[in-house]
């Protein structure tokens, strides 16, 4: 079975973007920022990269105990591999929302390509 690993996830949606009934393809960096930020880290059983995923799963029970800054350093360590490969340079990482566990993140970066890449995932942790 093939899996094209270039296919597009939108970190708002959480799903596959659509266009004219065929899977969009987008840059692949996208789609690996999302899926550094959602899995678990060391939790994901088909990961080839056992460094995939983040700690924000832990999150959960210290909600009150966590501020923006140590969510931006948890979320700066979980891509943290895609720097030391040289898939992407972070310019800013941001936390515009953290309420009652409703998060948003924004990650500014450039990819190898020099594509400015705004990212944006809302979720609950």
């Amino acid at each position: 079975m093939f899996y094209n690993t270039s296919i597009y996830l939108d970190p708002k949606t959480q799903d596959y973007v659509n266009l004219n009934g065929q899977i969009e393809n987008k840059n692949q960096v996208v789609t690996e920022i999302y899926l550094r930020l959602t899995i678990p880290q060391k939790k994901y059983m088909y990961a080839k990269d056992s460094t995939i995923g983040s700690l924000l799963y832990k999150l959960e029970n210290q909600r009150s105990s966590v501020n923006k800054t140590q969510l931006a350093q948890i979320v700066a360590n979980s891509l943290k591999p895609m720097v030391e490969q040289k898939k992407i340079v972070i310019q800013e990482i941001k936390i515009p929302r953290f309420v009652l566990g409703n998060v948003s993140i924004e990650v500014n970066c450039t990819d190898v390509s020099g594509e400015q890449i705004h990212f944006v995932l809302d979720t609950v942790i």
